[in-house]
């Protein structure tokens, strides 16, 4: 680059070949002003070739073909958003042991077998007596405390005694004991009734007095000891404060989502339809240990959506304060919409549903995925360069092997996990792969095209250099580029014809440059 004398115009040459696009053309041009002001850039002899690649290659190639990759990815969305919709709430209990697992194996082979009144039983829970759980008293520091009951002082055991004991009959019969485990069913007062009858002894009680005698002494003894925690007897033992029936329901421990939700629904539809047809002195209460798990798993969908959305509200304004520029942060928020709609289209491919794990990741995903566009975006931004092409061009130039090795790094670190032998590790591992895989792709191969097709240009006001191109022409002395070309419009203002037979070019640019 020669400086001629001391006008502020320049001299400068430029190897160009037929076909040519325009935009890089000036590109070139604008490249060796802004070096002329003593900005180097990405160029220089000691260039990287990674550095070389993204500068010289992948931007030229972007640019030529950046609506065909707008539209590759724009399919690629909609594929991934279809697939995306299929993804469902966790059905069953995940294992969190490889199968070959001693764990793994016992609880496969519990599922084959009928459930019985024990630890491992989804049970259904009816209470009379009950209004709800105080919990304004929680220590939410311990796990243990879960609040107290709230006693209805309306229920009469002595009044409910034949009522409830057709209830417990109620549940070893259809449409109930469909929904049971062979109809088993743990009920004090049927198991007083037939001691009762083998004392031949009459049922119901007639006086309440004696009525709550015999109760006591049944739950005292031997054969009704084992009810006696079902019965809320107050101190004195001349009443009862609450009583509880339990059904075996014929939901599997492994059963998650829909499946018991089901059960919910068919439960409380029945406890309301038993409220109808018995006259209770309170209406019966239905509950299970299942519910907390269902309602854990739906808590969990909300909060997946939730958390998606605060994620990428809060990427988009980090987004808008680096760069301060709206279109900008635009762009970045449709590519991390893109990469978390990949990602879950990828989960449902893998065949994996919507639980803890995925809950949590998908909250976080966000902020993993905006790392690489944000970098591209800021140097962007803060490019003095006129053209769409030469800015991004210049941020993939200086920041392009950053966001490689970033990617490599975390890839191959990430890689290790698919190793662990706990499932959760696993998963964790491979949410990481994909995100990060996902988040270098798209913010090459779509954001990289936004830019060249719709980016932004810096005011007038902003820009160091201000180019005219006078003339081109090569060595034959046919002209190649004439007329003007200001830096805030697009290079299809200027007037460029180039050689045909795709053999190089060398030409000669003039070029007036000032500060802006």
């Amino acid at each position: 680059i020669k400086r001629v004398g001391t006008s502020p115009g320049l001299r400068l040459s430029l190897d160009s070949r037929a076909g040519q696009d325009r935009d890089e053309v000036l590109t070139q041009a604008a490249i060796a002003a802004h070096k002329a002001g003593g900005n180097k850039g990405a160029e220089g002899p000691g260039r990287r070739r990674l550095d070389a690649f993204f500068h010289d290659v992948y931007a030229p190639f972007a640019n030529r073909h950046r609506r065909l990759l707008l539209a590759a990815f724009a399919l690629l969305i909609a594929a991934s958003a279809w697939v995306g919709s299929h993804f469902e709430v966790e059905s069953t209990e995940r294992d969190m042991l490889p199968a070959n697992s001693n764990l793994a194996r016992f609880n496969a082979w519990n599922d084959r077998f009928p459930m019985t009144a024990g630890i491992s039983a989804v049970n259904i829970h009816f209470l009379w007596g009950v209004v709800g759980i105080d919990r304004s008293h929680v220590d939410p520091g311990d796990p243990d405390d879960h609040g107290a009951a709230i006693i209805d002082p309306r229920f009469d055991l002595f009044r409910d005694q034949e009522e409830i004991a057709a209830f417990c009959d109620g549940l070893a019969a259809p449409p109930a004991r469909n929904w049971t485990s062979g109809g088993e069913v743990t009920c004090a007062l049927t198991a007083f009734r037939a001691w009762r009858f083998a004392r031949r002894a009459a049922f119901p009680v007639e006086d309440e007095v004696d009525f709550y005698a015999q109760l006591s002494a049944y739950l005292s003894a031997p054969e009704g000891f084992k009810f006696a925690r079902w019965v809320g007897m107050t101190p004195d033992r001349r009443s009862a404060e609450w009583i509880d029936v339990q059904a075996v329901s014929s939901l599997l421990p492994s059963q998650h989502g829909p499946a018991v939700r089901g059960h919910f629904a068919f439960w409380e539809h029945y406890a309301e339809a038993m409220n109808l047809v018995h006259n209770f002195s309170t209406p019966v209460l239905q509950t299970s240990p299942a519910w907390k798990s269902m309602v854990t798993l739906e808590s969990l969908a909300k909060t997946a959506l939730w958390g998606m959305a605060c994620s990428i509200t809060f990427a988009t304004c980090c987004m808008l304060a680096a760069t301060q520029d709206l279109r900008l942060s635009l762009f970045a928020t449709i590519t991390i919409c893109a990469i978390v709609t990949s990602l879950v289209a990828a989960y449902v491919l893998m065949g994996r549903t919507l639980g803890f794990m995925e809950s949590v990741n998908l909250a976080i995903v966000s902020g993993i995925a905006v790392d690489y566009t944000l970098h591209i975006a800021h140097l962007y931004r803060h490019s003095v360069l006129p053209t769409r092409f030469a800015r991004t061009q210049e941020a993939l130039g200086i920041i392009g092997i950053s966001i490689f090795s970033g990617a490599a790094t975390t890839l191959l670190a990430s890689s290790l996990l698919f190793a662990a032998y706990i499932k959760m590790s696993q998963a964790f591992g491979a949410t990481i792969f994909i995100s990060i895989a996902l988040s270098f792709v798209y913010a090459l191969g779509l954001f990289v095209p936004l830019l060249l097709e719709f980016g932004p240009l810096p005011p007038v006001t902003q820009r160091r250099w201000m180019l005219r191109v006078s003339t081109m022409t090569n060595g034959d002395g046919k002209t190649l580029l004439n007329g003007a070309a200001s830096p805030d419009r697009s290079s299809a203002a200027a007037d460029a014809a180039g050689a045909t037979d795709g053999g190089p070019r060398r030409g000669h640019v003039r070029f007036v440059t000032r500060p802006a």
